[in-house]
């Protein structure tokens, strides 16, 4: 049976003890929902059910048709965010994540794969060019020490980052949150 609808995909995904039969036609759910944003958060909440589990292969197998067809579209960002954080492989999502960079490198959520890239161990200048292009459109938004503090945790130039914070600290001095950013300019 086809997978008409998000309530039923994630009905049959959450059922840990189905993740093969899942696999099997995960072909044919890809074409039916190329790009069902709800399918990326179901599939991100599944890869951290998988994780728990310490069975990521299952999941890499699910998702990997689903990246194939969804690979920059901007809900990927969930899958690759759940990915990173659950341990995969960086080498898996690797070209996929660089060609959502090229569509979304720009919009606020794209913190979201940065910080997880770089809290992985992914390699620095694989994202400085497209952090750096964030930086010029979103460094004064509150969400955006959750790039600085990766970037200099992962042995990014303070430079780089250094007029940003200086400006997202002026426009930001009095949330509470801004004591992180502070502790470590």
């Amino acid at each position: 049976a086809a997978y008409r609808n998000y309530g039923n995909f994630l009905m049959c995904s959450v059922r840990l003890d189905q993740a093969e039969v899942m696999y099997n036609k995960s072909n044919a759910i890809a074409e039916q929902i190329k790009s069902n944003g709800d399918v990326a958060r179901a599939l991100g909440n599944l890869i951290f059910i998988h994780r728990t589990r310490g069975d990521l292969k299952i999941m890499r197998k699910m998702i990997k048709p689903w990246i194939s067809v969804n690979n920059d579209i901007t809900e990927a960002r969930f899958v690759y965010k759940s990915w990173l954080d659950a341990g995969g492989e960086l080498e898996f999502v690797h070209d996929s994540i660089g060609s959502w960079l090229l569509v979304n490198k720009d919009i606020p959520e794209a913190q979201f794969v940065y910080k997880s890239w770089l809290d992985a161990g992914g390699e620095l200048e694989f994202v400085s060019d497209s952090i750096g292009s964030w930086l010029l459109v979103n460094k004064d938004i509150p969400e955006a020490r959750f790039v600085y503090q990766p970037w200099l945790d992962a042995g990014g130039e303070l430079e780089f980052v250094s007029d940003s914070i200086g400006s997202w600290l002026l426009v930001n001095k009095d949330i509470t949150k801004a004591r992180f950013v502070r502790s470590e300019v």
